[in-house]
């Protein structure tokens, strides 16, 4: 059996002081294939694509899309992956504003 999924990009352990801006595109199709029992109780968010970042710097970056970066139920194995690359948009935090405001 064979069944596709549109799963949303994920990302974690990104430096404190940087912010994902955006990732292009922002979902991507995975193709499972297995046995009909494997399915049987299958949901989508049993699918998770988690972008390692802990080593990123500031700018666009193209990260490849791949078996490591995909967490999926076993008993399932991936037919396909498209796109097999996203563009990940990093750019500093802004600051926080430290102001006081008086009631007036």
């Amino acid at each position: 059996m064979h069944r596709d999924f549109e799963i949303p990009v994920g990302f974690s352990a990104l430096p404190g002081h940087l912010t994902v801006a955006g990732i292009s595109p922002g979902r991507v199709r995975v193709s499972l294939s297995g046995h009909r029992r494997a399915f049987a109780f299958l949901r989508q968010e049993d699918i998770k694509l988690e972008l390692n970042l802990w080593d990123s710097r500031k700018g666009r970056h193209p990260l490849p899309i791949t078996t490591r970066t995909l967490a999926y139920p076993p008993g399932l194995e991936i037919e396909d992956i498209e796109p097999r690359r996203v563009e990940v948009l990093i750019e500093d935090k802004l600051p926080l504003k430290t102001g006081h405001s008086k009631p007036g």
